[in-house]
């Protein structure tokens, strides 16, 4: 029921601002703007991305830093972590070849926990072929994997602690109890207990502690 009301909030909100029904200036805009846009020289621009790609690891890792690993909100910090890391593993599939993996050889023992045979093969982790591109953002494939283990890692955990407050909020709006009461009984429904929710924030720091000790982001992109 709340799927199609949203549905139904996000389709008048498409159609107010035109991006979709008969008049779909919105789009028309965007095209024109595109035609007139002045592009950067590819060397600039691979400069560019590399740039905007060092900013979005710093503002990860101040994140991190500033949860000092204590996770007490899966939504707020779990999820958001989550969240912020999957942008990173979403900007190389986006950029058509702009990104490519560069793998130095070397054995990092460190990072063998990461390299697990699902990571390893999972075509979430096959870049775009590099095309006509001629200038990239070369990137540590086994870092890259690392943060790929993270992000499969944290979705397991978010999804296992979401699911608690889902039903919680299911319980508030049937049986119309207080937020209190309505947590102890999706607790019991969901079959865990308030100390599983406490193991998966625990589990959460297991996992990104190591991760953001060891710098993998920061390591992640080659330098060139």
């Amino acid at each position: 029921a709340k799927r199609d009301e949203n549905i139904k909030i996000l389709n008048e909100i498409l159609v107010k601002k035109r991006w979709i029904k008969n008049d779909t200036s919105r789009i028309k805009k965007i095209r024109k703007k595109l035609k007139s846009v002045k592009w950067k020289i590819p060397e600039k621009e691979a400069a560019l991305i590399t740039e905007f790609y060092e900013n979005e690891i710093e503002e990860i890792n101040k994140f991190y830093k500033e949860t000092n690993g204590e996770f007490i909100d899966i939504e707020l910090q779990v999820h958001e972590l989550r969240r912020d890391l999957r942008w990173l593993s979403i900007y190389p599939q986006a950029l058509l070849g702009c990104i490519q993996f560069v793998d130095n050889g070397m054995e990092t023992p460190e990072l063998l926990k990461y390299l697990t045979p699902e990571i390893v093969n999972s075509p979430y982790n096959v870049l775009p072929p590099a095309g006509n591109n001629q200038f990239f953002v070369l990137v540590e494939k086994n870092h890259f994997l690392a943060l790929s283990f993270v992000i499969s890692a944290l979705g397991k955990i978010k999804d296992k602690g979401l699911r608690v407050f889902v039903i919680a909020e299911a319980v508030i709006h049937t049986q119309f109890v207080t937020e209190e009461i309505a947590m102890e009984r999706a607790i019991e429904l969901n079959g865990s207990s308030s100390q599983g929710l406490q193991e998966s924030s625990t589990k959460a720091k297991e996992i990104c502690d190591p991760f953001f000790a060891e710098d993998n982001l920061g390591k992640m992109i080659a330098q060139q």
